[in-house]
């Protein structure tokens, strides 16, 4: 299967829509034709502020179009866009509310570093640079800003990416606020996302046996759990006085990356399978009509009856299941980090009396460095685990309940149509489209931006992998709350991450005045007391706020699952089609040429 592959089906599969001429699945088609035509890859700059970002951004472009300067300039998410039908470049604001306007440069350049409450991003369209076509560029602000202010970097930039850039300036080098961004990253991070390490503004002359080089290597392996590519800029000046680094080397490498055979098979298979779900959905809706063609009122009113039967059912396992599971587990989150605080201090506090009077150094540097981020990461890794068996339990319970009251739905209808002999045959041979899929065709237009604002939002549809509806009854609920359940606990432990940062700077506070050797070890372990409980205040205030949202989140899983099948033979009257054939041998017409194509 190729792009061109991708074109020809596309255009066999237009001709059953013009048909149908249903303005949902138009409206989709355009966005799925768009996709095939200008496939897009996503890159996610990330680092300290003031690392360069930016710089390395306007070096790409060989242009100042981005505000730099020795102070902090990147207040918000600005998006570099590569487009190939521009000849100047364009501002945009995406607002929180998922609208786009045009701006001029300067308010562009004042919302950069002063964004204001409406503003979700900036958006910058620049004409196409060679090699990196349907290239989205992601800017962000620093470590803090995007943890306090800029969930959507952690929700989906990151999430999206192909590939994340992280930059570090070589004068100071790897720093602590490295260390918790790179260990929050790892969390949030695809196995399959490449990430890059730039080490900004080297000495020209820089080789690969500088020894700060060298040590940005070993810990960017030892943080990120594998080999990561490491590349070094030089500051370079262009003849007007302006830093512009080429980094071509950089950019032919990540060219390389998104152009590899093994990312644009999966693109391409991801594309396919959204353009079946197209199709799986445009043959429903013939089948639907064709269905309620058949029916007389009153099968119609049964066929109501029994579908709203089925959404009180739903309404029931969300009243018995779902809310009293969540409700339980938002309850026992402050009591299990307080039991997990208590252990941690305890234990530390322990190993701090056993040690040497005269090791008071060495002491806080081993409880800074090693024995409270790993104990922290232990109880929080517990914690998901005991979260996850819990979550796993109540989602098998939902699907037993929720596959009972789809077969008695659906056995209701068998029984009711066993009389009509032409309508039963149609209605049996029906499959139901995954409509709400978690990573379906609609949920990837709708993370894309929606029909209101199409690239507004970020959805990389290699990242959106589409799983088939499968069988009628069985197994749906878990499936399609699984994302959001494996999002939730990496936020969790990104979380906690974040949050070993205020501990340790709590004790860093202690390393930093002079301590009589007699009473180092009681302020060491008020200072781990204190740390320990900001800790505990941070992560629990959001694990809490996190649970609360899993929750709506399952509710509305499932009520969006018992609505795709109690609506799958609904039609309002308006809607019945007096005649269908021409429907038919379209539906027909298509799925002979596809055959034929071998598409």
């Amino acid at each position: 299967m190729t792009f061109t592959d991708l074109k020809k089906k596309h255009d066999i599969i237009q001709k059953l829509l013009n048909v149908v001429n249903d303005d949902e699945l138009t409206t989709l088609s355009k966005f799925m034709r768009s996709r095939i035509l200008s496939p897009e890859s996503y890159v996610t700059m990330l680092g300290e502020t003031s690392s360069g970002k930016t710089t390395l951004i306007n070096g790409l472009l060989q242009k100042k179009l981005l505000k730099t300067s020795a102070a902090p300039t990147t207040g918000a998410v600005v998006e570099v866009l590569f487009d190939a039908d521009i000849s100047s470049p364009e501002y945009y604001a995406v607002n929180r509310d998922a609208t786009m306007e045009r701006l001029d440069q300067n308010t562009f350049m004042s919302l950069s570093t002063n964004p204001d409450d409406m503003l979700a991003r900036l958006q910058i369209a620049v004409p196409e640079v060679e090699g990196l076509a349907g290239l989205r560029l992601f800017d962000t602000p620093g470590y803090g800003s995007i943890v306090d202010k800029h969930e959507e970097v952690l929700k989906e930039f990151i999430p999206n990416s192909d590939v994340i850039i992280y930059v570090i300036g070589y004068k100071i080098g790897i720093q602590e606020n490295d260390f918790l961004f790179m260990r929050y990253i790892q969390e949030l991070v695809h196995q399959d996302t490449d990430v890059v390490v730039v080490v900004n503004r080297c000495p020209a002359m820089i080789t690969e046996k500088d020894k700060r080089l060298k040590e940005i290597q070993r810990y960017s392996a030892d943080l990120f759990h594998r080999n990561i590519p490491v590349f070094t800029v030089a500051a370079e000046v262009n003849a007007s006085g302006e830093t512009l680094p080429s980094a071509k080397e950089l950019w032919d490498y990540i060219n390389k990356l998104l152009r590899s055979p093994e990312r644009q098979n999966t693109l391409v298979n991801t594309l396919n399978a959204y353009l079946d779900d197209l199709l799986v959905q445009a043959d429903n809706l013939v089948d639907k009509r064709e269905i309620a063609h058949l029916m007389t009122q009153q099968e119609k009113k049964d066929l109501r009856a029994y579908a709203e039967d089925l959404r009180n059912k739903g309404d029931h396992i969300i009243r018995a299941e779902i809310i009293p599971t969540f409700d339980r587990l938002i309850s026992d989150v402050p009591k299990l980090f307080s039991r997990a605080q208590e252990e941690i201090y305890e234990n530390i506090a322990v190993a701090i009396d056993n040690e040497a009077t005269g090791r008071m150094d060495e002491t806080i540097a081993f409880v800074n460095n090693h024995s409270l981020p790993m104990a922290i990461n232990r109880e929080t890794k517990e914690y998901e685990r005991r979260l996850m068996l819990e979550l796993d339990a109540m989602n098998e319970r939902v699907d037993d309940y929720l596959n009972e009251a789809i077969a008695d739905y659906y056995h209701e209808i068998e029984l009711r149509f066993a009389s009509n002999a032409e309508l039963a045959a149609r209605a049996s041979g029906r499959k139901i489209v995954g409509k709400f899929m978690e990573n379906g065709l609609k949920q990837y237009f709708a993370a894309f931006g929606g029909a209101g604002g199409a690239g507004a939002g970020v959805a990389n549809a290699a990242k959106h992998l589409l799983k088939k509806a499968g069988d009628l009854v069985g197994k749906r609920f878990s499936r399609e709350t699984y994302n959001a359940l494996a999002h939730t606990l990496k936020k969790i432990g990104a979380t906690s991450t974040k949050a070993i940062g205020n501990v340790v700077a709590v004790v860093i506070e202690l390393a930093q005045v002079i301590i009589d050797y007699s009473t180092w070890k009681s302020k060491l372990k008020k200072q781990v007391k204190k740390g320990l409980g900001e800790w505990y205040d941070k992560t629990v205030q959001t694990v809490t706020v996190d649970l609360e949202n899993l929750r709506e989140q399952n509710i509305k899983t499932l009520r969006e699952i018992i609505e795709e099948i109690a609506s799958s033979y609904e039609l309002e009257d308006d809607e019945v089609t007096e005649d269908i054939s021409a429907w038919l041998e379209q539906k027909k017409q298509t799925h002979k040429e596809l055959e034929e194509a071998g598409l």
